[in-house]
């Protein structure tokens, strides 16, 4: 995981647990802020951190998992854009049934590091000013 201080707008891009193709065309599609993440509703537990960086335009997100001692480590990776969108929906479903407290988490983040969409308007984002 790259930038593992920077601050998450957790909230954008939220979706029920069946998603409709378009709603999961829009992870591909959607231009996101470097700060954004997204839970499936149901499960938040499990985030998907946006965490492109590269100029290739591929769409990377880190899977993380909240246990319930409430440590938010990294799971694994996933990058999107090459798959078809009945692929990025299984891919996302796939990390929904993990079971949270007997997988080994590898980077970790501090639960401050998580805004809700307010939070992150009132502050002042390093990564969108």
């Amino acid at each position: 995981m790259r930038c593992h201080r920077r601050p998450w707008t957790l909230g954008q891009g939220l979706w029920n647990r069946e998603p409709a193709p378009s709603q999961v065309a829009s992870v591909t599609r959607r231009t996101w802020q470097r700060c954004a993440a997204f839970v499936v509703a149901g499960h938040r537990s499990v985030l998907f951190l946006y965490d492109s960086s590269g100029l290739d335009g591929d769409q990377e997100y880190v899977v993380m998992v909240r246990t319930r001692r409430g440590i938010i480590g990294e799971v694994d990776s996933i990058t999107v854009n090459s798959f078809a969108v009945e692929r990025i929906a299984w891919l996302i479903d796939q990390f929904l049934d993990l079971p949270g407290e007997t997988v080994e988490l590898g980077s970790t983040i501090r639960p401050e590091q998580l805004k809700t969409p307010r939070q992150h308007r009132e502050s002042r984002c390093p990564l969108c000013s």
